[in-house]
């Protein structure tokens, strides 16, 4: 009985010693951390240098990363391991930029993004195969077009949701059409990177540090949809709601003051302030169109204007 007791007790170490090094030992292959002074940046890199992910501390580069790779790896495990590498970054880094250079090459010798552009394209109608151009714009504008629209890096967008950010094309280059199949197939590519966006309601959002507001521009003829933010300044994420939506006016509201679209209203008072049509509003003080505040107008009497009529 002593014997099975204490062969028990051996198997309870031996499993708990298990247990230890599965959560404590490094997941994956070992990254090394390379400082250059002189040249003013920080390499995260395997041991073989096959892919490394490099920051920058000199001004108008400190928001960039910038990937290496030769890596034979498949794209989906070099994801995984360049994500080890965003978790070495300084938590206090808010990067605005990515860049893998040429989309090729960007990872290596894996070309599923090459692929998947030349897929988007063959489908798309905005795309002349037989002449290898593009219906409407410039190649750069379509390739930036497509691979946001057909999303030709789910991994990427996977994998930067998870460390705080939405990622998207944002800047495309010499791009490269295939002779053979009249199809983009390679170009320099960046990446924008920004802070995931918590939606508070109509075009209001937010993150853990701001307010912005987000709307919709549609390019004609044919375009996509695409959008454009703009922060609400000196917005209070924690305390901000939407208050009210008239047919030339969206407001806003904090703990700090009223807001029409982006804008703050100066000097409002908030206990008694009220919107009106269009894009007016009121307090007990003054009459306001938009955010700026309508002269020698009185609150108690201001009439609003008759809107002006539409052309047949």
């Amino acid at each position: 009985m002593r014997y099975i007791k204490r062969l028990l007790s051996l198997l309870i170490v031996f499993l708990a010693l298990i247990l230890i090094f599965w959560v404590f030992l490094p997941k994956g292959p070992k990254i090394i951390i390379l400082h250059d002074r002189d040249a003013k940046e920080t390499v995260y890199a395997l041991e073989d240098n096959s892919l490394s992910l490099t920051t920058y501390d000199t001004e108008g580069k400190e928001y960039i990363l910038r990937l290496r790779s030769t890596s034979k790896l498949p794209l989906k495990e070099q994801v995984a391991i360049l994500s080890n590498m965003l978790k070495k970054l300084p938590k206090e880094r808010r990067f605005r930029a990515f860049s893998i250079g040429r989309l090729i090459d960007g990872f290596g010798a894996d070309r599923s993004l090459s692929e998947r552009l030349m897929l988007a394209a063959s489908k798309s109608s905005l795309w002349e195969q037989a002449k290898g151009d593009p219906r409407i714009g410039s190649e750069n504008k379509f390739v930036k077009e497509i691979a946001n629209q057909a999303q030709i890096y789910p991994e990427l967008k996977e994998m930067f949701a998870k460390h705080g950010y939405d990622i998207q094309v944002s800047t495309v280059e010499k791009v490269l059409i295939n002779p053979h199949t009249k199809l983009p197939y390679d170009c320099i590519i960046w990446f924008s990177l920004s802070k995931t966006l918590t939606h508070i309601a109509n075009g209001y959002w937010r993150d853990d540090d701001k307010v912005y507001w987000r709307w919709r521009t549609i390019e004609e003829p044919r375009g996509p949809i695409e959008y454009t933010v703009k922060e609400v300044k000196g917005a209070d994420p924690e305390t901000f709601k939407f208050l009210a939506e008239r047919i030339e006016g969206v407001w806003g509201k904090d703990r700090n003051g009223i807001y029409f679209f982006e804008q703050r209203i100066e000097g409002v008072d908030i206990a008694t302030w009220q919107p009106l049509d269009w894009d007016y509003s009121k307090d007990k003080n003054h009459v306001y169109k938009g955010a700026q505040r309508v002269k020698n107008a009185d609150p108690k009497t201001f009439i609003l204007p008759e809107p002006p009529l539409s052309r047949e």
